[in-house]
């Protein structure tokens, strides 16, 4: 099918919808259910374990606040890296009605997700070390160098020492906000060009149980070439519901977000925390469905 007919491309997948043998909105259900009840789950043994650690106080309590940090950090370990493949086998759920097929591929989802991170990783470098060069060769970079100036050296055994106060540190992060944004506008359009090219990664994996995890990003390029340019107006075609989606995802952060506006809520901060947390949730799964 041509991926430009984006018309053609929605009708198909309507029918292909309504002819499935499974209804999809139960699928769907079923993934939601299942992530807004783990979510709020982890998320409500997170909290606890904060509490903990905050009623922890004193030199006595130091092993037990560390063994609780410890269990926070494993758990927030655990949900990132179990979430890319629940989300991997919905998608493959879509097509193949197998919700756990994320988890039977476990060993090559995981190796393509490592390759694409240290090619996200590189990339970054990369981007910060062009944009720190036309930061630093360009007139945006003058304040900069008149703050440097002005920092007094002291000898000491290791060698010559900035003797930087606060203040001075402030105005220095103040003047490289122009290489930030430097760096960050670099590293966003190579972040959408390779998401593009790996975009089909996870599909071919999935689709393919002999074929590994370099040959997936390969062939995600190969199969795209031509094509990013169409992907990209298909997605634009649904910017509705990413849109959507976003406004979601912040009203999980409402209670933080109206105590900035100096809106005081009738209740306890972690009530409202948990209130905010579940709507959010909730609409989300509405929002899927």
């Amino acid at each position: 099918m041509d991926l430009h007919d984006r018309r053609a491309l929605k009708a198909a997948a309507r029918n292909s919808l309504a002819a499935a043998p499974y209804d999809p909105r139960k699928l769907i259900l079923i993934h939601t259910g299942i992530s807004v009840g783990l979510s709020l789950l982890c998320t409500i043994i997170d909290y606890a374990l904060s509490l903990q650690i905050q009623n922890t106080g004193g030199l006595g309590g130091l092993g037990t606040r560390s063994v609780l940090s410890t269990a926070r950090s494993v758990l927030q370990v655990i949900v990132s890296l179990g979430l890319p493949f629940w989300e991997a086998g919905y998608c493959f759920a879509t097509i193949r009605i197998a919700l756990l097929e994320g988890f039977r591929r476990f060993g090559p989802l995981l190796r393509a997700m490592l390759l694409q991170s240290i090619i996200y990783t590189g990339v970054m470098i990369l981007c910060f070390t062009v944009g720190s060069r036309i930061f630093l060769l360009t007139p945006l970079s003058d304040t900069f160098y008149e703050i440097m100036q002005t920092i007094p050296i002291e000898s000491t055994l290791y060698g010559p020492e900035l003797l930087m106060d606060e203040a001075t540190a402030t105005a220095i992060a103040k003047a490289c906000v122009p290489m930030i944004i430097i760096v960050a506008g670099l590293f966003l359009i190579a972040w959408v060009v390779l998401s593009y090219r790996f975009r089909l990664v996870n599909y071919l994996l999935l689709d393919y149980h002999g074929l590994r995890a370099r040959e997936a990003l390969r062939l995600s390029g190969y199969y795209l070439r031509g094509n990013k340019l169409a992907l990209f107006k298909l997605d634009l075609s649904f910017l509705w519901f990413y849109v959507l989606n976003g406004f979601v995802a912040l009203l999980a952060y409402g209670d933080y977000l109206l105590s900035l506006l100096g809106i005081s809520l009738p209740v306890s901060g972690g009530v409202a925390f948990f209130v905010f947390l579940l709507a959010s949730l909730l609409i989300q799964g509405a929002l899927f469905v």
